[in-house]
């Protein structure tokens, strides 16, 4: 079933006839009975009973404590418009238009004008991705996977919409009817529309008016900060010195951390704030006969060592919540104080100043004991 889910129909149709087992129309049959309401057509209802049920299922224990974060982030689909046979639907459109209904009276040539009429715009726009709402759950049993999507949403590319808000209010209702779980925050990776969003969010946490935070999202916003200092359109500069690229390449550095290629991988920060491309840049400068501006080589270095000090907060296990929040303040001060020509890091600025206000509301509390599920990571991999 697990193939036949997969969409590799060749490696289902080897396996089941070695095996003598069932046929790949039995299985697409077997499937169509169990499966669910499509979780890109939930109401608020639907979506507070799927996060009550799961949670409650998971944590059997009516008395344990569940705290958990909404991550929303985007997935980019392949546009095309299809038809669902179960439901007698059209998919393929942006939200309110993911589905599309197929009359029953209507002839195959009806049919073919409908999609056509689909192709051409007139029934709305394509889904260019869809924005999925992923729940992350704190201090889970070993047998339950702390991972689970909740809701979807078919959209243009960053598109602003509403959806964010109805899955947090949803989040926010489950946990109401439970009594005994809480949402820790929302976690988006900081793009322009949802900026105004996680302001708001923020500023009606502060004032007392809401029980969660913001946390854009730490391994998106060192993404930005990689991008910005590597291929900005102006040099990322502490006062007089600046961040040069220029020496990772003298000292060794292996040219794709460098020239970046893969804009959405996070093991390629990592690598590049590793300890390895920290000992090539100090050993270079420590050779006879380099010369090297001092300013310009010290700023590189410690950007990077603060860079890889700041995922380590969020993402680092058995730290202390105070060497955290340490670590989340200093690294906020350093890379607040860049200045660049236009001032373009100022959306880097921003998320980052959001993070650590709402991870220093988080690290100390009981309920929280893996910081890491604060963020949207789990998106990437659903």
């Amino acid at each position: 079933m697990g193939l036949a889910a997969s969409g590799c129909t060749k490696s289902f149709e080897y396996v089941s006839g070695n095996l003598a087992g069932m046929s790949p129309r039995h299985s697409r049959r077997i499937a169509a009975n169990v499966r669910s309401h499509p979780f890109i057509d939930l109401d608020h209802d639907q979506m507070v009973e799927r996060l009550f049920a799961k949670v409650r299922t998971g944590f059997q224990d009516p008395s344990k404590r569940v705290a958990f974060t909404c991550g929303l982030d985007g997935t980019v689909l392949s546009k095309s418009w299809q038809i669902y046979h179960p439901n007698r639907v059209v998919v393929g459109g942006a939200a309110p238009n993911q589905f599309l209904t197929i009359n029953e009276d209507w002839t195959d040539d009806e049919v073919a004008n409908f999609l056509k009429e689909c192709l051409g715009g007139k029934h709305g726009e394509q889904a260019a991705e869809v924005k999925i709402a992923v729940i992350s759950l704190q201090d889970t049993p070993l047998n339950m996977c702390p991972y689970f999507p909740i809701a979807g949403n078919p959209q243009t590319i960053n598109e602003n919409n509403d959806f964010g808000e109805r899955v947090v209010a949803a989040c926010i209702a489950a946990s109401k009817k439970d009594g005994n779980a809480a949402l820790l925050n929302q976690t988006t990776d900081g793009v322009s529309c949802e900026v105004e969003w996680n302001v708001k969010t923020m500023i009606n946490y502060l004032s007392g008016k809401s029980n969660h935070v913001p946390i854009p999202d730490t391994n998106h916003n060192m993404k930005s900060e990689r991008g910005q200092m590597l291929t900005g359109t102006s040099a990322s500069a502490i006062g007089y010195f600046v961040f040069d690229p220029w020496l990772l390449r003298l000292a060794g550095v292996v040219q794709h951390l460098w020239r970046v290629e893969d804009f959405a991988s996070d093991g390629e920060v990592l690598r590049l704030v590793s300890v390895d491309t920290t000992q090539r840049l100090i050993g270079y400068a420590m050779k006879d006969g380099v010369s090297i501006d001092v300013g310009d080589h010290a700023v590189t270095v410690i950007s990077l060592v603060f860079m890889r000090l700041r995922l380590y907060a969020i993402n680092g296990d058995g730290i202390n919540w105070k060497e955290r929040s340490i670590y989340e303040v200093c690294t906020m001060i350093f890379f607040t104080s860049f200045h660049t020509s236009g001032s373009t890091m100022l959306p880097s600025m921003r998320n980052i100043v959001l993070e650590t206000i709402g991870a220093l509301f988080l690290f100390p509390r009981s309920d929280v004991s893996q910081p890491c599920r604060f963020t949207s990571e789990c998106n990437e991999h659903l």
